[in-house]
């Protein structure tokens, strides 16, 4: 009697694990592309399990577009991604088991002007980052941003975050909707870490750069001139003053930072402004 109990569980046990049925509506939970693209659904295979054959049914919970699948009873169908839906697949193997899945399709009227974003600063300066992607037409919101690298930036999780690099970067931002989906944009910016200025004053003709620690001056005239650096509180961090047609001073001693540099001959100011030291 025992072993007749035993065989009947192990025939119900057989029949159970062979009675499984599993269900691929794709290998992606959601497709994004732009209005009109075409999609593959289902798996490789979509349906698997001990009792073939299997039988397909694509649907919506509301009544099925027959223009957005090339065949509802197939188990690879073209998808159009006419618009934003949820679809269901549902597998019937041929004892009657069901096994289910699900897939999103998101379409967006995505746009972009194609507009070449760069913008120029000067060392210390700083210019606010855009996008030419039109949220308006992705129309999924709410959005997350991320931009990379995140040096130099206000906030690099946001939209417009303004950028001070100590060196020309080149800015690439991620765009996720609320369906994962993502878009992608860039923006350069270029800093100018060498700056000529011209002044009336005595026909002084005053070029500088600041590149790691070291103050670089060129001063064709010769004429006297007064160099001061200070901090953003206005505390004088290095001064000194030289008629050298070029001048080259190490600042040492002096963290990596913003700072305010002004450069001066008898009576006028030749340059003043703020430079970033880097180390």
């Amino acid at each position: 009697m025992n072993r007749l109990i035993l065989i009947f569980l192990l025939v119900l046990f057989r029949q159970s694990v062979y009675a499984q049925c599993v269900a691929d509506a794709g290998k992606d939970s959601v497709y994004c592309g732009s209005r009109f693209d075409q999609v593959e659904l289902g798996g490789s295979p979509t349906a698997s399990g001990d009792y073939p054959p299997f039988q397909f049914k694509w649907e919506t919970l509301a009544p099925l577009d027959s223009s957005i699948l090339t065949d509802s009873t197939i188990a690879n169908p073209l998808a159009t991604l006419s618009s934003t839906v949820k679809l269901i697949l549902t597998v019937t193997d041929s004892k009657g088991n069901a096994c289910y899945d699900s897939v999103q399709l998101v379409s967006t009227g995505y746009s972009t002007d194609f507009e070449f974003k760069v913008g120029q600063i000067k060392l210390g300066d700083s210019v606010q980052l855009r996008t030419s992607i039109v949220l308006s037409s992705i129309n999924n919101p709410p959005y997350r941003f991320q931009w990379f690298p995140a040096d130099g930036l206000s906030d690099p999780n946001i939209e417009n975050p303004k950028s001070s690099p100590s060196d020309t970067t080149y800015y690439k931002l991620t765009i996720t909707d609320r369906y994962g989906c993502r878009y992608f944009d860039e923006f350069q910016v270029w800093v100018d870490q060498k700056l000529s200025v011209n002044t009336d004053a005595g026909g002084m003709n005053i070029s500088y750069s600041i590149k790691q620690g070291t103050l670089e001056i060129l001063n064709p005239s010769t004429d006297r001139i007064f160099v001061e650096l200070t901090d953003l509180s206005g505390k004088t961090v290095h001064h000194m003053t030289s008629s050298s047609p070029v001048i080259k001073e190490e600042l040492h001693g002096l963290s990596a930072g913003i700072y305010v540099l002004q450069i001066a001959g008898v009576g006028s100011t030749v340059v003043r402004e703020k430079v970033v030291i880097t180390r």
